[in-house]
């Protein structure tokens, strides 16, 4: 029976760890990116037997690592092909695609280690893509400020805080029943409802409830404080 009790309490503590530190996190404070107004441009528009070519120009900002790419259709298929500058060995880019209502249909994150040729792999899009957009996240060692997620809403926010509480205080009732079950024996039941173990139970729960909010919201605060790049020509 204590071997029982031993295996629901390493259990119950794993999948709370799992619940605090991934599902909560990734479920309750799921934002979503900024997809700002496409600034790329189309620069050749090459007809062929088969299909069609347009080269395009990315944001200015990014045209010192992806001077230009192409989007190629050919029997019915299209691809991307980015040209790389040549001191680009590593690259980390978005490819926000769009489509023919200029609504946002995909969002593809690439990250290739380039071999010498100057351009990147290349990917497979859509047929509905009608044009994409690049994002250029990290080039050789040098990290770009470009990803930005929108800011946690104060709803998420307290749906998140009431979950973790919740599920703070029915660990520590667990773990109590647990080492009560294997340690208490016969005063297992008084130990559980006495007064002063409920009150510590309360307050250890909150305790824990409030240190783990204020890690989330320093990690909340520096998330929303996302930059707003201004100005292009």
């Amino acid at each position: 029976m204590p071997i029982l009790w031993t295996i629901t309490l390493i259990a119950s503590v794993l999948t709370y760890v799992i619940l605090m530190t991934c599902v909560f996190p990734r479920t309750l404070l799921k934002t979503e990116l900024v997809i700002r107004t496409p600034r790329d441009r189309g620069i050749k528009n090459v007809k062929e037997t088969s299909g069609r070519t347009i080269v395009y120009q990315p944001s200015l900002e990014y045209r010192a690592y992806i001077p230009q790419y192409l989007i190629s259709e050919r029997d019915g298929k299209k691809i991307l092909l980015c040209k790389l500058s040549p001191d680009v060995k590593y690259i980390d880019y978005d490819v926000v695609a769009y489509d023919g209502l200029n609504q946002v249909c995909k969002v593809i994150n690439a990250k290739e280690l380039i071999d010498g040729e100057g351009y990147t792999k290349q990917m497979p899009l859509d047929r509905n893509v009608a044009y994409v957009s690049i994002v250029v996240n990290a080039v050789n060692d040098v990290t770009m400020d470009t990803r930005k997620n929108k800011p946690v809403t104060p709803g998420k926010i307290v749906g998140y805080s009431l979950a973790c509480m919740c599920t703070t205080v029915v660990e520590i009732l667990l773990i109590k029943l647990c080492c009560s079950s294997m340690f208490a024996g016969v005063f297992r039941e008084s130990f559980m409802l006495q007064g002063d173990s409920i009150w510590l139970t309360v307050g250890i729960a909150l305790a824990a409830g409030v240190i783990n909010l204020t890690f989330v919201m320093l990690a909340i605060a520096k998330n929303n404080r996302w930059k707003v790049r201004r100005g292009e020509e």
